[in-house]
């Protein structure tokens, strides 16, 4: 599901550099330029997490960060600021008036991307599924061949292409025993089998 995102800043090109860091994420954003209207629109926008500069025209970002602190107790509010610095005012915004965050600006686009993903997450969860599931194809794969469940051409094929040698004694290059290739098969399914166990878990 689409994140959404409020911005409100006063400042147009304080509001397009900040909207920078959220290039390639999967989310939908609202910019206010005011208190009245970031008031105004949380209801109606039902944002995720707004990003809210302090010194804002009409209601300042201090009492809005309050207001929306008592409506919306888990709203993460981060608060954006080129004016108001130092530990004084940092630790009004996060204790009296309900900021999340507390950046002092500049900030830089990595710097507030990792903010801004810290609470809404990233867009890429369904690849990181596909590559989980994946991965879990490829060890039942594993698992199945050293089961025996794989065609004994193909497995001869894939073990000649992995060119699984063993150094002798003398230093030259040879096959393992059958006994040996027997104990190791039986080692290497069981390690896979508790590989699978755990992606499922997961």
């Amino acid at each position: 599901m689409k994140k959404k995102v409020m911005i409100a800043n006063y400042d147009p090109n304080v509001l397009k550099q900040q909207k920078k860091a959220f290039e390639g994420l999967d989310v939908e954003l609202k910019t206010v330029q005011n208190g009245d209207m970031a008031l105004t629109e949380l209801n109606r926008f039902q944002p995720d997490m707004i990003l809210l500069d302090p010194m804002l025209p009409k209601v300042s970002g201090f009492d809005v960060s309050q207001k929306i602190r008592s409506a919306m107790p888990d709203l993460p509010i981060i608060m954006l600021t080129a004016v108001y610095r130092g530990m004084v005012y940092r630790t009004q915004a996060l204790s009296k008036y309900g900021a999340t965050e507390y950046l002092e600006e500049p900030v830089s686009v990595e710097e507030l991307r990792a903010t801004i993903e810290k609470y809404i997450g990233l867009p890429a969860k369904e690849d990181n599924k596909k590559k989980h599931l994946s991965s879990k194809k490829r060890f039942e794969a594993l698992l199945q061949d050293s089961k025996g469940g794989v065609k004994p051409k193909l497995r001869k094929k894939a073990r000649k292409k992995a060119k699984i040698k063993v150094e002798t004694s003398s230093g030259k290059a040879e096959l393992p025993s059958a006994g040996k290739q027997r104990a190791k098969g039986k080692s290497t399914r069981k390690k896979l089998e508790a590989i699978l166990k755990e992606t499922q878990l997961h």
